[in-house]
């Protein structure tokens, strides 16, 4: 996604598609998660799919699931704004259904990681950083380091970290060392 205008279609589109039971897949993947550890996990929620009673939710779940593993497996890392893949069997009329497979990288970088299994895809995440926001810088200094960081609605992003060099208070010296002197 290049800008908020493709992101608010896509959003508009994610949000018409209905699965029957709970079986629509979103999934955000954020940066510093490695793909690794989430192609391990969806093979876990596979395995856990095959205790679906419902037949139809059973195999749409794992089939959807199947799908997400491919199409990550070859990533090496999350992109820098993190990832974002909606996939599931979108229910037409009941007993006909629509393979459905969408992966965005948003305009602004996803914090947290979310696998949610639903009858609608979730798109709050998407939403809220389309939602028209104040922006705020945030200073925070620490004795030798200072980390400049932006606030945007939900989401933070750090801008700069500085280190630097402080040094320590005096033990005794200065003009206080006659002092010390006198009162012993």
């Amino acid at each position: 996604m290049k800008d908020f205008s493709e992101l608010k279609v896509m959003i508009n589109l994610l949000r018409r598609y209905r699965g029957y039971a709970t079986t629509l897949i979103s999934l955000y993947i954020n940066s510093n998660r490695p793909i690794p550890d989430v192609v391990s996990m969806l093979r876990q929620e596979w395995a856990l799919a095959s205790n679906i009673k419902d037949k139809t939710t059973r195999t749409h779940v794992q089939n959807a699931l199947e799908r997400i593993i491919n199409s990550i497996k070859g990533i090496s890392k999350a992109p820098e704004n993190g990832l974002a893949i909606f996939a599931g069997f979108h229910m037409i009329n009941p007993g006909n259904y629509e393979w459905v497979f969408h992966a965005l990288i948003p305009p602004i970088p996803i914090s947290t990681f979310k696998y949610i299994c639903d009858t609608s895809f979730h798109t709050e995440i998407l939403e809220s950083m389309v939602k028209s926001s104040d922006t705020y810088g945030i200073i925070v200094i620490e004795r030798g380091e200072a980390v400049i960081a932006l606030l945007r609605g939900n989401y933070w992003e750090v801008a700069d970290k500085v280190e630097f060099f402080v040094p320590n208070k005096h033990a005794a010296g200065g003009q206080s060392a006659l002092r010390y002197k006198r009162q012993t």
